[in-house]
Protein backbone atom coordinates (compact mmCIF):
# COMPACT_ATOMS: atom_id res chain seq x y z
CA UNK A 1 0.00 0.00 0.00
CA UNK A 2 1.93 3.21 -1.31
CA UNK A 3 2.09 5.90 1.86
CA UNK A 4 1.81 9.48 1.22
CA UNK A 5 4.80 11.50 3.05
CA UNK A 6 3.83 13.49 6.04
CA UNK A 7 3.19 16.81 5.27
CA UNK A 8 0.93 19.04 6.26
CA UNK A 9 -0.52 19.85 2.98
CA UNK A 10 -1.29 16.30 2.85
CA UNK A 11 -3.96 16.65 5.85
CA UNK A 12 -6.32 18.46 3.82
CA UNK A 13 -8.60 15.19 3.33
CA UNK A 14 -8.56 15.41 7.05
CA UNK A 15 -9.77 18.39 7.44
CA UNK A 16 -13.44 18.12 7.93
CA UNK A 17 -12.52 15.33 11.12
CA UNK A 18 -10.59 18.23 12.90
CA UNK A 19 -13.15 20.90 12.12
CA UNK A 20 -15.68 18.85 13.70
CA UNK A 21 -13.63 17.76 16.59
CA UNK A 22 -12.72 21.07 17.05
CA UNK A 23 -16.15 22.30 16.96
CA UNK A 24 -17.70 19.65 19.23
CA UNK A 25 -15.69 20.14 21.89
CA UNK A 26 -16.08 24.03 21.85
CA UNK A 27 -20.21 23.46 21.54
CA UNK A 28 -19.57 20.98 24.60
CA UNK A 29 -17.87 23.94 26.43
CA UNK A 30 -20.35 26.73 25.21
CA UNK A 31 -23.39 24.16 26.14
CA UNK A 32 -21.74 23.45 29.83
CA UNK A 33 -21.61 27.51 30.51
CA UNK A 34 -24.63 28.57 28.50
CA UNK A 35 -26.74 25.69 31.00
CA UNK A 36 -30.75 25.79 30.08
CA UNK A 37 -30.68 29.94 29.86
CA UNK A 38 -30.17 29.18 25.73
CA UNK A 39 -31.77 26.02 25.01
CA UNK A 40 -31.71 25.69 21.23
CA UNK A 41 -28.23 27.50 21.47
CA UNK A 42 -26.63 23.75 20.73
CA UNK A 43 -28.91 22.54 18.24
CA UNK A 44 -28.23 25.72 16.09
CA UNK A 45 -24.36 25.67 16.64
CA UNK A 46 -24.31 21.69 15.89
CA UNK A 47 -26.24 22.43 12.96
CA UNK A 48 -23.60 25.31 11.57
CA UNK A 49 -20.95 22.07 12.56
CA UNK A 50 -22.52 19.97 10.14
CA UNK A 51 -22.75 22.92 7.47
CA UNK A 52 -19.00 23.58 8.15
CA UNK A 53 -17.81 20.03 8.27
CA UNK A 54 -19.83 19.07 5.08
CA UNK A 55 -18.25 22.34 2.79
CA UNK A 56 -15.05 21.67 3.78
CA UNK A 57 -15.23 17.65 2.78
CA UNK A 58 -16.91 19.19 -0.25
CA UNK A 59 -13.66 21.32 -0.58
CA UNK A 60 -10.61 19.52 0.81
CA UNK A 61 -12.18 15.86 1.33
CA UNK A 62 -12.79 15.18 -2.29
CA UNK A 63 -10.21 13.42 -3.93
CA UNK A 64 -9.97 11.54 -7.65
CA UNK A 65 -8.07 8.30 -5.91
CA UNK A 66 -7.17 6.07 -3.09
CA UNK A 67 -5.37 8.29 -0.21
CA UNK A 68 -3.62 6.75 3.21
CA UNK A 69 -1.97 8.91 5.21
CA UNK A 70 -1.13 9.18 9.07
CA UNK A 71 0.83 5.90 8.55
CA UNK A 72 -2.38 4.12 7.31
CA UNK A 73 -4.51 4.99 9.82
CA UNK A 74 -6.60 7.41 7.83
CA UNK A 75 -7.84 6.28 4.04
CA UNK A 76 -9.86 8.88 1.96
CA UNK A 77 -11.60 7.51 -1.44
CA UNK A 78 -14.42 8.11 -3.49
CA UNK A 79 -16.63 6.08 -1.15
CA UNK A 80 -15.57 7.66 1.85
CA UNK A 81 -16.44 11.05 0.36
CA UNK A 82 -20.21 10.03 -0.25
CA UNK A 83 -20.21 8.15 3.14
CA UNK A 84 -19.08 10.76 4.67
CA UNK A 85 -21.65 13.69 3.25
CA UNK A 86 -24.67 11.18 4.05
CA UNK A 87 -23.57 10.94 7.46
CA UNK A 88 -23.45 14.67 8.03
CA UNK A 89 -26.87 14.81 6.35
CA UNK A 90 -28.82 11.99 7.98
CA UNK A 91 -27.10 13.45 11.23
CA UNK A 92 -28.76 17.25 10.65
CA UNK A 93 -31.76 15.63 9.50
CA UNK A 94 -32.22 13.32 13.34
CA UNK A 95 -31.06 16.58 15.20
CA UNK A 96 -33.90 18.95 13.09
CA UNK A 97 -36.54 16.54 13.80
CA UNK A 98 -35.54 16.60 17.31
CA UNK A 99 -35.26 20.22 17.44
CA UNK A 100 -38.76 20.15 15.86
CA UNK A 101 -40.85 17.35 17.71
CA UNK A 102 -38.63 16.75 20.33
CA UNK A 103 -37.11 13.43 21.45
CA UNK A 104 -39.91 10.88 20.00
CA UNK A 105 -40.90 12.79 17.79
CA UNK A 106 -41.90 12.22 13.50
CA UNK A 107 -38.97 9.79 14.03
CA UNK A 108 -40.50 7.61 17.02
CA UNK A 109 -43.54 7.04 14.29
CA UNK A 110 -41.26 4.33 12.54
CA UNK A 111 -42.11 0.85 12.93
CA UNK A 112 -38.74 0.15 14.39
CA UNK A 113 -38.61 2.67 16.63
CA UNK A 114 -42.04 1.51 17.50
CA UNK A 115 -41.09 -1.72 18.34
CA UNK A 116 -37.72 -0.74 20.09
CA UNK A 117 -40.35 1.61 22.54
CA UNK A 118 -42.63 -1.41 22.93
CA UNK A 119 -39.93 -3.61 24.79
CA UNK A 120 -38.02 -1.08 26.61
CA UNK A 121 -42.38 -0.64 28.20
CA UNK A 122 -42.07 -4.47 28.91
CA UNK A 123 -38.61 -5.06 29.99
CA UNK A 124 -38.89 -1.56 31.96
CA UNK A 125 -41.56 -2.84 34.07
CA UNK A 126 -39.58 -6.03 34.61
CA UNK A 127 -36.60 -4.07 35.70
CA UNK A 128 -38.24 -1.84 38.39
CA UNK A 129 -39.63 -5.04 40.06
CA UNK A 130 -36.03 -6.79 39.96
CA UNK A 131 -34.12 -3.21 41.20
CA UNK A 132 -36.81 -2.98 43.92
CA UNK A 133 -35.83 -4.83 46.63
CA UNK A 134 -35.99 -5.54 50.64
CA UNK A 135 -34.53 -1.90 51.99
CA UNK A 136 -34.38 0.19 48.55
CA UNK A 137 -36.98 2.70 49.96
CA UNK A 138 -34.02 5.10 51.08
CA UNK A 139 -32.37 5.00 48.06
CA UNK A 140 -35.01 6.36 46.06
CA UNK A 141 -35.80 2.63 43.92
CA UNK A 142 -39.16 2.28 45.17
CA UNK A 143 -42.96 4.12 43.31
Amino acid sequence: MPETPFIWSSLAPVTPEICLVVAICAILLIDVFAGERRAGLTSTLTLLALALSAALTVGYAHVSERVVILQGMYVADELAFVLKLAGFLVVAVALLDVAQDGVGGALADAPAVGQVHAAHARLGGELDEAASGPGDEGFGMSD
